[in-house]
Formats: structure tokens, C-alpha cells, sequence
């Protein structure tokens, strides 16, 4: 299976615009569809009816308000944490578009903090940072990611888990648990990275049924073609 590097998923995402015509908000429609259909056929609405969508200010980010949207009209009780907000305008309009599907936004720690110690959800969605990230981690994301470290709560991270290093294949012994997430379930984007490799034992899921096929022959991605009309194929990691 192709496990694609930092690089490799950076280009992917300049010809997806440049090449092929996508927008940036377009993918991020794509990409949270995707995402929340996969999170909906592992965690279904009435056992984990309370879903909790951490947000950072970029990509990964705008994925998970798409998320969070999507899920809502699924059924789910969903809020989102957004310790800080992203400055573009096409994420300032999903922000915006939150009052209108009543969820619930909210950026203090010290209510994020509560929330977990209370047990306030039973799902939590890691949509803080993804493919780009480049550490360290910074305030306010280090305290967060130290809180979902420490939480019992199951965890789903969009694309890359928060903290991971994209071109590092780890086993889980040698993952420090306090600077990056440890969630059972992925949702890979577009194609699986390189860290993703080591996940034996966890839940993963691919979503990129927008890719096109001339780009599928020029990266090798050779994954396992999605079933009918399903959006997301889970990946078989050894």
C-alpha cells in the first residue's frame, strides 16, 4: 500500500487546485463528507450521541467544521472547541454557519477542561492540525493536546493524528503521549501518510473519492477501490 510523505501530500494538494481545478473550499466540502461518513460507520449516533469537534485554524481545521456540520444533520449532539480561530475567509464562513445548524461553539480551556473531567461527550473528533504540522506544538495547542492525552474518551483524528510527524513511522511504545494524540480511529484524507503506517490495531478509514483518476496513476495510489457508492473504504493496516 502507498503510504504518501509530507511532500507528497503537499503536492498532491497544489495540482488538486492548480491542475485539476478544485478550490480550496471545495475539498474541504470533500474532505468532511468523507470524514463524517466514516466517523458515522464506527461510531453510531445513539451509543456516542455527544460529539465533541477540536479545531485548529488552518485546513485540518475547516475539515472538521465540515465535520461537525455533517454530523449534526446525522444526528449527533455536536460542539466544537476552537481555541483559536483561522483567519481565512472561507473558515470564518463556516464559523458563521454554525448558530444555523445549533452547534454550540466555544474557545476557552477552562470550559474545555470541565467538559472532559465532567465526561460531558462520548466521542471527540481531532481536527486540529493535519498534514502540514511542523513542531512543536504551541499555547494554546500544547495544554489542549496534554488534556486529550489524559481523557478516556475516544478519540478520531481527521487525516493525521495532532503531534504526529508525517514522515515518521513509530510503534506505539516509543509515541510520547503528552505532546501528540493518541485516538483509535483515522480518517486518512485523499491517501494514507507514512505515519499512518505503524497503526496496527487501529481503526482506519480512507476518504478520497474526488481524486482523479489520471492523479491516482501519477502518485501510485494504489488503494482498494471504494464499494459502490460509499465515500470511505477502511484500510487494512499490517
Amino acid at each position: 500500500m502507498r503510504f504518501l510523505k509530507q511532500r507528497e501530500a503537499l503536492a498532491i494538494d497544489k495540482d488538486l487546485v492548480e491542475k485539476y481545478k478544485f478550490t480550496i473550499p471545495q475539498l474541504m466540502e470533500l474532505a468532511g463528507l468523507s470524514a463524517s461518513h466514516a466517523v458515522y460507520d464506527r461510531y453510531k449516533p445513539k451509543e456516542f450521541s455527544k460529539v465533541l469537534v477540536c479545531t485548529g485554524p488552518g485546513h485540518n481545521g475547516g475539515d472538521g467544521f465540515v465535520v461537525a456540520r455533517n454530523l449534526k444533520l446525522m444526528g449527533y449532539e455536536v460542539s466544537i472547541f476552537c481555541p483559536k480561530e483561522g483567519q481565512a475567509e472561507y473558515l470564518k464562513n463556516l464559523y458563521a454557519q454554525m448558530p444555523f445548524f445549533e452547534i454550540k461553539v466555544f474557545s476557552e480551556i477552562s470550559v474545555f477542561e470541565d467538559k472532559l473531567k465532567e465526561n460531558s461527550y462520548n466521542l471527540i473528533i481531532d481536527a486540529i492540525f493535519g498534514f502540514s504540522f511542523k513542531p512543536p506544538l504551541r499555547p494554546p495547542f500544547d495544554t489542549v493536546v496534554s488534556l486529550l492525552s489524559a481523557s478516556k474518551c475516544p478519540i478520531c483524528s481527521i487525516d493525521v493524528p495532532t503531534g504526529w510527524l508525517v514522515d515518521v513511522k513509530k510503534n506505539e511504545s516509543e509515541l510520547d503521549h503528552s505532546i501528540c494524540i493518541q485516538p483509535e480511529t483515522i480518517v486518512c484524507l485523499t491517501g494514507p501518510k507514512v505515519c499512518i503506517e505503524s497503526c496496527v490495531g487501529r481503526t482506519v478509514y480512507l476518504g478520497g473519492r474526488f481524486v482523479p483518476p489520471e492523479m491516482v496513476k501519477e502518485y501510485g495510489m494504489d488503494y482498494p477501490p471504494y464499494p459502490q457508492e460509499k465515500l470511505i473504504i477502511k484500510l487494512d493496516i499490517k
